[in-house]
């Protein structure tokens, strides 16, 4: 089984290196030319946002470790696909996951946050894990999965 990444893990990398970087260092030779600090301030508003993302990812880890250790583990009983057509990060498509799962006898229903499927990936490929914090219900995170299916996917 291999782990389901979140966009947020992709797009640093993207938006810090392809626009960030370039446009900064651009603007510093506008600036040395003629005085124009418009693109130093658009590269610097693309590295905020590559390091917001960044930061996002790392607090979904933190949390997602924390509540492995500390918190109930449910499994799955039924899971659906509700696709984000407004973000695309190459050829993945952005979806959010609601799953069915039981806990104390209940069956409940939770909403994960975007996660970043192939084109590939089918719904009975798809394995979900919910990690529920022990003394507040309604902080959880869910941790998807995708099983091997003879495509090769990074």
């Amino acid at each position: 089984m291999n782990k389901v990444e979140k966009p947020w893990d992709k797009l640093f990398k993207f938006l810090f290196f392809v626009f960030g970087v370039p446009f900064s260092l651009i603007g510093i030779i506008l600036l040395n030319i003629n005085g124009n600090i418009s693109m130093i301030i658009n590269g610097a508003i693309w590295i905020i946002f590559g390091l917001s993302c960044k930061i996002i990812s790392i607090l979904n880890k933190r949390k997602i470790e924390r509540l492995k250790e500390n918190g109930t583990c449910c499994t799955m009983i039924g899971i659906k696909v509700i696709p984000a057509h407004w973000i695309k990060v190459g050829n993945y498509i952005t979806a959010k996951i609601e799953m069915t799962y039981k806990i104390n006898g209940d069956k409940k229903i939770s909403k994960s946050d975007f996660f970043l499927l192939s084109p590939f990936d089918k719904v009975e490929n798809l394995y979900a894990k919910i990690y529920i914090d022990n003394y507040n219900l309604d902080k959880y995170v869910i941790e998807l999965f995708r099983e091997n299916n003879g495509v090769f996917v990074r």
